[in-house]
């Protein structure tokens, strides 16, 4: 018996986990962004999205130091620059969420003074 069937093939495309760089938090690891002196411009820091489905928000726990701005390109990058304003040791995290939901953490420690 000849004849024509027809079908439906649904193809889920499979998602690469999402990731910071530089680096996820494993274990609690922290990043040392070394010593910075008071009122003297930062080297930006580029923290980049990659994997999961864009567009990235991304949020900032903790405090940075006075002087210091997070800005977001709204795509998959958030700059930190600025001259650090106060002395002292600040401790922040960097969250970045894809449009699904899925959320990657990294950690940093930035001393002034």
């Amino acid at each position: 018996m000849k004849g024509t069937a027809n079908y439906s093939i649904e193809v889920t495309p499979v998602q690469s986990p999402l990731t910071l760089t530089p680096g996820d938090v494993a274990g609690g690891s922290i990043t040392d962004l070394g010593a910075e002196p008071v009122g003297v411009a930062i080297t930006p820091l580029e923290i980049k999205a990659s994997g999961g489905t864009g567009p990235y928000a991304f949020t900032i726990g903790g405090t940075l130091p006075d002087g210091l701005e997070a800005v977001s390109d709204n795509v998959d990058t958030l700059q930190i620059s600025g001259a650090p304003g106060t002395v002292g040791a600040f401790d922040f995290s960097i969250t970045a969420t894809d449009s699904l939901g899925a959320a990657a953490k990294t950690r940093f420690t930035q001393k002034v003074g």
